[in-house]
């Protein structure tokens, strides 16, 4: 494939190689399953081989292994979190404005009980990149864990307007909804899933608690 090309102060463009195996990851990455998940690993790391200077494949890399201890056990909390503080650093050595960066270091942060600092962090991944819906989804898990229940479900709601077909950000804003009290408003923010997921379990598994509520 072509050489990376210089595009300005902050790295380079990837080569067509490196950007097709980054886009297949955060295909695989949004799944949210563990097979897909290694997969997305798999193809950021190709990426990273073909253009070792794509900051934004290291930041898909630290993304991945921040969310992996959620879905699998194949490697554990601590590994996984270390190998994701080590790429969103990576990323940043090569471009300090890489918003995924941001993402994963909150996310880990946020996963060790260090709230406050999770929350800067992805307020700053959200000042980078304000269309990203799950920097604002993970600030709205974040400070509604932090008591901060209404702010938090506005972030979520953000993250539903930002991205209304993400089932990950609908079931998070249903539960976050339904811990509130407004069991049909959890509802509401989780059934037009179904027209495009019908099987999708963490939305159905909201549906039904609400409903159960009610």
């Amino acid at each position: 494939p072509p050489a990376a090309k210089d595009d300005g102060l902050y790295g380079t463009r990837p080569d067509v190689e490196a950007h097709d195996l980054y886009l297949r990851g955060l295909t695989l990455w949004r799944v949210r399953e563990e097979d897909e998940l290694f997969a997305a690993i798999d193809a950021f790391n190709r990426a990273i081989s073909a253009d070792p200077s794509f900051a934004e494949a290291w930041g898909g890399l630290a993304m991945t292994y921040a969310v992996l201890s959620d879905y699998s056990n194949r490697l554990t909390p601590g590994d996984a979190e270390l190998r994701s503080l080590d790429a969103a650093q990576r990323a940043l050595a090569l471009d300090p404005t890489q918003a995924e960066s941001y993402l994963a270091m909150g996310n880990v942060a946020g996963k060790t009980g260090r709230r406050q600092t999770a929350a800067a962090l992805l307020r700053r991944a959200i000042e980078l990149r304000p269309s990203s819906a799950t920097a604002h989804q993970w600030l709205g898990t974040t400070l509604v864990e932090m008591g901060e229940l209404q702010s938090g479900i506005a972030s979520l709601e953000r993250a539903a307007m930002v991205d209304p077909r993400s089932l990950i950000v609908a079931s998070n804003l249903g539960s976050m909804l339904s811990i509130a009290g407004r069991n049909e408003d959890a509802i509401a923010a989780c059934l037009p899933t179904l027209e495009y997921a019908p099987d999708a379990i963490l939305c159905s598994s909201v549906i039904g608690l609400s409903y159960l509520i009610l």
